[in-house]
């Protein structure tokens, strides 16, 4: 959240900041390394919210969604636009369930993040 106002009114992002909670119910750390990339689970009520950063070069990181509830979910997912300023971002639909693992490049400097509810 280290942007100009502007930056939040205009953003496609916009619905899903709302939705960002303040305090937490459970945290997991699914990967990273100090100083290079971070990837979190977070678990408020029966929603979680994944997220991760990254510092440097482009990643891909796998996750393991045996943490959450029996089903299958409709996602969103939140993470930058390859080839362009950090100023753009793409949203990905995806299904998952408690079985898979889903798998998310993030770009040099970037990051990423989902709902799962």
């Amino acid at each position: 959240m280290a942007d100009r106002p502007e930056a939040y009114l205009n953003s496609p992002a916009k619905e899903f900041l709302k939705q960002v909670e303040v305090a937490w119910d459970e945290i997991n750390f699914i990967d990273g390394y100090p100083g290079d990339y971070i990837c979190l689970a977070r678990r408020k009520g029966n929603k979680w919210y994944i997220a991760g950063i990254n510092s440097g070069k482009e990643r891909t990181v796998n996750i393991p969604l045996n943490f959450i509830d029996d089903g299958k979910y409709s996602i969103e997912i939140y993470e930058d636009k390859p080839g362009e300023e950090m100023t753009n971002l793409k949203i990905r639909k995806e299904m998952v369930t408690p079985d898979k693992t889903l798998s998310v490049t993030m770009m040099t400097n970037g990051g990423f993040c989902t709902i799962i509810e």
